[in-house]
């Protein structure tokens, strides 16, 4: 990720969904995986708030996605207690493998900044690359 990018989101004093995006989307352009995202370009919304959608099942590059059962994942989003799961659908175990886990990462990094503006876990500077 290029430094400029860094720069803005640690002088950003509230992240908002539209600075994230604006902020992703050129980030994107200049390199980040869009598996790193915490919004969504497609829905442009936190990505915690769509990864239920079937446009999120990326079964050859294994996010959201049980190589055993061939089956989708489920992702709980608890915003009560700030915790996401990913787990599969059909047998139900919970997938901590690849993707599966960055996703994971990715919606707890989305619904923090949605609630309270940045991530408490991690610093503005690695709130897209961590």
């Amino acid at each position: 990720m290029t430094s400029r990018v860094v720069f803005e989101l640690r002088t950003e004093a509230v992240l908002s969904l539209a600075t994230a995006l604006e902020i992703e989307d050129r980030a994107e352009g200049e390199g980040l995986s869009p598996f790193d995202r915490i919004t969504c370009r497609l829905h442009r919304r936190w990505m915690h708030d769509c990864v239920a959608s079937p446009a999120h099942v990326v079964a050859v590059a294994g996010s959201r996605w049980c190589d055993g059962c061939a089956a989708a994942a489920t992702v709980t989003v608890d915003h009560l207690s700030c915790t996401v799961v990913v787990s599969c659908s059909r047998c139900g175990c919970h997938l901590d493998d690849g993707l599966n886990e960055q996703l994971r990462r990715v919606c707890q990094r989305s619904l923090e900044v949605s609630r309270w503006g940045h991530s408490h876990q991690y610093g503005y500077g690695e709130l897209l690359s961590a």
